[in-house]
């Protein structure tokens, strides 16, 4: 069993797989007996391999995977008769033409050098700038009083606070005209960049990037200027670093978990022999080095839990609060809350606030409990977000999800894999495979994207049937 990415749908399937070269030995001697021995190409000249086209037959001859739009490129849906770029097929190509010199080819390569350096330099620094000021929206601390405040004047007093500039692109300057967004939030001692988040999620449509020494408001239409890496991962696919303690995929799955981790890339991402080559933006170029560094070294994702995080659901599971509500909109029991805690306790910009009331009366709760019956009476949810504790409509759930993987290798001695998943699957309960979440298997490893919260609940689930089957043992051997 499979948990899909997007409820509901079918997901799109991507052209990552490998060149089989057996495959391919077969099919040019078949064609080569077909025709008598003859060439591929021409009469009189050889095959030119992929390698050597030039740069602008890659948009029509890789294998493409474009998950954000959820389609794919594969030369099964060309009609019949077409030359086909994907793996696995008989590609045509021109004729070389007069063979490249020795001299021609070192003269080329040193000018893509000197080239490549110049531009290398000119991105390296950017991003040191990018970094800098990415580093002080970090560690620069605000506290924030607004309520019903325009969307302008809120970043305003953000660029007088913090000394940065700040910029709206003009897309989403008309989504903030158009809607008449507006900004009420009220919280104290969080990063200038938490603090942006807050503010942007008064809609989802606004991004937030940093661009040299200048922050960005950007919407969601415009694009981003895209760079292609390449990276080398076979020790991922071999099992070398499972060996060294990290983990192990196949091509097919790293495409997945790329997906997975960026659902919104409007990008590419391929896999052949060995070698991920992805075509992306700086940021999102980011996330796909730390998801390869997360395999390749395991590291749990807990282990990066920022440190906030523990502080809030300490704060949440020690202060006691009394509760004597009747009736009281939702707005002035959040607020009351805040003011009696110290804590940052907002509510989500799609909650009307106005609308939802409170009864409870109580004494001594924990502010955990406290507010696990507020959400249940008002029908919303709880989650940590940007510093915060934000109470929100229940189809947003928790959208800070992550990776993990799981080591099932012992529970695969007795339990199937597609069992493992559905006893996780039930144990978290149908609720919360909502939205950006996942589950699979590969190797006796269990790949599950889920909230912080729930990977410990994966974990919780796994020790139960380890035990269940060690005790279940002890008593047969009595």
């Amino acid at each position: 069993m499979r948990i899909p990415r997007w409820s509901g749908e079918e997901r799109p399937i991507g052209l990552y797989r490998y060149r089989i070269l057996w495959f391919r030995v077969l099919f040019v001697a078949g064609v080569a007996l077909a025709f008598g021995g003859g060439y591929l190409v021409g009469d009189h000249e050889p095959a030119v391999p992929s390698s050597a086209q030039p740069d602008a037959t890659q948009g029509e001859t890789s294998e493409q995977h474009a998950c954000a739009q959820g389609s794919t490129l594969r030369g099964s849906d060309q009609e019949d008769g077409e030359a086909s770029g994907c793996f696995g097929t008989l590609c045509e190509f021109e004729e070389p033409g007069v063979p490249i010199s020795a001299a021609e080819r070192a003269l080329l390569l040193d000018e893509a050098v000197a080239r490549n350096s110049a531009l290398r330099s000119r991105r390296a620094a950017l991003a040191a700038e990018a970094q800098a000021t990415q580093a002080y929206l970090d560690s620069r601390r605000v506290s924030l009083d607004f309520s019903k405040t325009g969307f302008v004047e809120a970043l305003r007093y953000l660029a007088e606070v913090t000394d940065l500039d700040y910029g709206i692109s003009a897309s989403a300057r008309d989504l903030v005209d158009n809607e008449r967004l507006v900004v009420s939030l009220r919280v104290k001692d969080v990063s200038v960049h938490n603090a942006l988040n807050l503010i942007l999620s008064c809609n989802d449509a606004l991004r937030l990037r940093v661009r040299g020494g200048s922050v960005w408001i950007h919407s969601s239409e415009d694009p981003e200027e895209q760079t292609t890496a390449i990276y080398r991962v076979e020790d991922l696919v071999d099992g070398s670093a499972r060996r060294l303690g990290g983990h192990e995929v196949d091509g097919e799955l790293l495409i997945d978990l790329l997906c997975e981790e960026l659902p919104d890339h409007d990008g590419y991402l391929e896999f052949t022999n060995g070698v991920l080559i992805a075509r992306l933006p700086p940021s999102q170029q980011a996330r796909v080095r730390a998801l390869i560094d997360r395999l390749r070294s395991g590291t749990r994702t807990s282990a990066q839990r920022p440190a906030w995080i523990a502080a809030l659901e300490q704060a949440m599971a020690t202060q006691r609060v009394s509760l004597n509500f009747v009736d009281a909109p939702l707005r002035e029991v959040v607020r009351d809350l805040q003011v009696r805690t110290g804590l940052n306790l907002v509510i989500g910009s799609d909650v009307d606030a106005d609308l939802c009331n409170v009864s409870l009366r109580s004494r001594e709760l924990s502010l955990e409990a406290a507010l696990s019956l507020i959400v249940e009476q008002t029908d919303l949810s709880l989650r940590l977000s940007h510093e915060t504790i934000v109470i929100d409509d229940c189809s947003h759930g928790d959208r800070d999800v992550s990776l993990e993987v799981f080591e099932i290798r012992d529970l695969s001695t007795w339990l199937d894999h597609d069992l493992v998943e559905e006893l996780v699957y039930e144990s978290l309960g149908e609720e919360q495979w909502d939205g950006p979440t996942s589950m699979q298997t590969y190797r006796g490893q269990l790949f599950v994207f889920q909230s912080l919260a729930q990977h410990e609940a994966v974990l919780d689930t796994l020790a139960q049937l380890r035990v269940s089957y060690a005790e279940g043992a002890a008593d047969l051997r009595r």
